[in-house]
């Protein structure tokens, strides 16, 4: 890391640490240079973690790329993943932006693009056990009821399911099918008819991104996510379901591992930069600092990082010092001064 990158770290923690001083802004705790830094260290630990964990479900059905935000915020990447054919008939697929509405035991509800269903005791479920949500139908395919498991038993007895259906079908409209396959005495040929069942529920969010992760695939709503909207597919911008298909993950690996070697390069970049502060800055100034309330909390203070230039710090600093009436406070903004501009506070 080079001493000018390195420069540009330690004043940037001092102008900020000098800049609540000014503006008396209280902040609950007190922080010193090294002491933001090493904050900063620790989101770059989580920011790793998370896109480990990334690379980790690249070829988990339904798993949406996280992003741990320098704000410290995760935010779910709802970008679609490919979709692709299966042999199992009860996987499904989100061609559309909705997500797929479970309940467990308590009634909570969960949402996950994770199709992968199967009928468990007569009721459609996640691989959790999970009951799949949806609307009953009449026999005109109109719904006819509110939101409940998707059930559809077999009976044991003579291998039908519901007692009258041989077979079972679930189309693009995420609508399920009792069929009745029969062989006409008189022809010999074979008739199929299909009643209408259930059609699979929907959720759509305003802001999917503010999703809670529970696991892998599964997520619960958040007040940030805004109001859900329950559906069914071809409803606003839900989408279709894909029957038979199920949604790989969203995980670019060639980028998420671009990613991890950026947030490596800085974190070290950091621990190289708290080395500095500690070489550069006798334990007087850092008592001094460790005195003050740093009136930046960590999110600003992190986006003040990235953002100031040398001269707008600079300048920061001399309105600083022009306000500071502690001789203790003038001769340190003089010294971060000299620091980041020597020639300009020469010729002060």
């Amino acid at each position: 890391m080079s001493s000018k990158n390195r420069n540009a770290i330690i004043i940037t923690f001092l102008a900020l640490s000098v800049l609540g001083i000014v503006f008396n802004r209280p902040e609950p705790s007190s922080l010193n240079p090294v002491c933001l830094v090493q904050s900063r260290e620790q989101l770059k630990t989580r920011q790793l973690q998370t896109s480990f964990d990334n690379m980790k479900n690249q070829f988990t059905p339904g798993y949406k790329l996280r992003n741990l935000g320098d704000d410290g915020e995760l935010r779910i990447d709802c970008r679609a993943g490919k979709i692709f054919k299966t042999e199992t008939k009860t996987n499904l697929a989100v061609n559309g932006n909705a997500f797929f509405c479970l309940v467990g035991d308590s009634g909570k509800k969960v949402y996950t693009r994770d199709g992968r269903f199967q009928f468990f005791e007569g009721t459609l479920c996640h691989r959790d056990d999970r009951a799949v949500l949806g609307y009953p139908l009449d026999s005109l395919g109109n719904i006819c009821g509110k939101e409940m498991p998707i059930e559809l038993s077999m009976d044991p007895g003579n291998n039908l399911y519901s007692g009258r259906y041989t077979d079972f079908k679930i189309d693009n409209a995420g609508t399920l099918y009792g069929v009745i396959s029969l062989v006409d005495p008189v022809t010999g040929q074979q008739v199929v008819s299909s009643t209408p069942l259930f059609a699979v529920l929907l959720v759509g969010f305003e802001a999917p991104g503010h999703l809670n992760p529970l696991d892998a695939t599964l997520f619960e709503a958040t007040e940030a996510c805004g109001e859900p909207f329950f559906g069914v597919a071809g409803q606003r911008d839900l989408g279709e379901i894909k029957s038979g298909c199920l949604e790989i993950s969203n995980v670019d690996y060639t980028e998420e591992g671009l990613r991890i070697g950026q947030i490596k390069q800085e974190k070290e970049n950091l621990n190289e930069g708290t080395l500095y502060i500690r070489a550069r800055f006798n334990s007087e100034t850092f008592r001094i600092l460790s005195s003050k309330n740093v009136a930046v909390n960590h999110g600003e203070g992190l986006t003040s990082l990235e953002g100031h230039s040398r001269q707008h710090l600079f300048l920061a600093l001399n309105s600083a010092l022009e306000a500071a009436g502690d001789p203790q406070e003038q001769a340190l903004l003089l010294r971060a001064m000299e620091t980041l501009e020597p020639r300009l506070v020469q010729t002060r």
